[in-house]
């Protein structure tokens, strides 16, 4: 019979508890060009953080009401004889709004930073303000893969 043992590199079996995913994530935002890391520090929920979780439970709910409004109104045209109705669209700038609040939700914290003269403290609302800012895009795409990198979250990845 042939041994169907794996080698992972490990003479021992580590402990899975330590593979749970942490709570936060303390990310420091990098230069957007040097990619070096910045003094500005953001802390993350993580996957199962309770706010992440019922964050992810309202965008659930959300998109779920969203397609059962555009089902009845497939059907009620259908009942009616009429064309059926186009999906909504939804602008360029709702979208990035919608996506920056969306990820804001997860952001819990972040250290002060001044911004062109002007200090900015954290609280959501700033969180949302920065990330749906287009001339930082980049900030939302740090803080995107950052919140969606789950292995980040883990303990022994995270450098924790």
């Amino acid at each position: 019979m042939e041994d169907m043992t794996i080698d992972t590199g490990f003479d021992e079996i580590a402990d899975l508890a330590d593979l749970t995913y942490a709570d936060t994530l303390e990310y420091r935002v990098k230069h957007p060009v040097s990619g070096a890391e910045t003094t500005w520090v953001w802390t993350i929920a993580g996957p199962a953080h309770p706010i992440a979780v019922a964050l992810n439970e309202k965008i659930e709910r959300r998109d779920q009401e969203e397609e059962s409004k555009f089902t009845q109104a497939r059907i009620a045209a259908a009942k009616a004889n009429k064309p059926e109705p186009k999906r909504p669209n939804s602008s360029h700038s709702e979208r990035a709004a919608r996506n920056a609040a969306d990820l804001a939700g997860r952001v819990l914290h972040f250290t002060p930073i001044t911004l062109n003269k002007e200090l900015i403290e954290y609280s959501h609302e700033a969180a949302v303000k920065l990330l749906s800012d287009q001339s930082k895009d980049w900030l939302f795409g740090q803080i995107w893969n950052a919140v969606n990198s789950k292995l980040g979250f883990i303990k022994n990845s995270a450098g924790t």
